[in-house]
């Protein structure tokens, strides 16, 4: 997988200087996997000072869920974590407003800008994710280390909804929540 090998290596060559240690950040990133989400998923893994704690998928570049999580578990074994755990939202209903099809002259046809399969993204991949819903894992992760989870948010937002849904305490549980937002053009967006 020598396409994501370059993003993994940091520099963490000595300098001649110590760094100073700063502390591990624990992150479960709340995802789309489409090829921006890839890019910051494969940064988060080679950060020395991010654990990656989860990835919780979430309908937005495209409305197909198992597709999605099969793109995050390709990135997770890519990035040397084959074993983190990967939970999937709420599949869309037919005919959500919020729903698109891949934005395929962004993301390709296959979310990663075709390169998938090439770099080993498999039938197997769409199944076998933590039995855990989406919302229930981010849940479960702040209720065992209350203050300590910090949820990055990179997609749409209706993973973390349906979470404070269940857990209306959810943001005294959280040491933070991070959101990459923004509009590109039109309304809703």
């Amino acid at each position: 997988h020598s396409l994501f090998r370059p993003l993994l290596l940091s520099p963490r060559e000595p300098t001649g200087m110590a760094a100073p240690a700063s502390p591990t950040r624990r992150v479960i990133i709340d995802t789309d996997p489409g090829v921006d989400d890839a890019l910051a998923i494969l940064l988060a893994f080679g950060a020395e000072n991010i654990a990656v704690e989860g990835l919780t998928i979430v309908c937005g570049n495209g409305a197909d869920i198992c597709a999605l999580g099969a793109n995050a578990r390709l990135l997770a074994r890519a990035a040397g974590f084959p074993d983190v755990p990967i939970c999937l939202g709420d599949a869309p209903e037919e005919g959500a407003e919020a729903v698109q099809d891949i934005p395929v002259h962004v993301h390709g046809a296959d979310g990663l800008g075709d390169m998938a399969t090439k770099y080993g993204r498999s039938e197997a991949d769409r199944s076998g994710f933590d039995a855990r819903s989406a919302a229930q894992f981010l849940c479960d992760a702040c209720d065992a280390a209350p203050g300590e989870i910090t949820v990055v948010a990179i997609g749409p937002l209706s993973n973390v909804a349906a979470a404070l849904v269940a857990r209306p305490d959810l943001p005294t549980l959280l040491q933070e929540l991070l959101v990459m937002g923004g509009a590109v053009h039109g309304e809703h967006r």
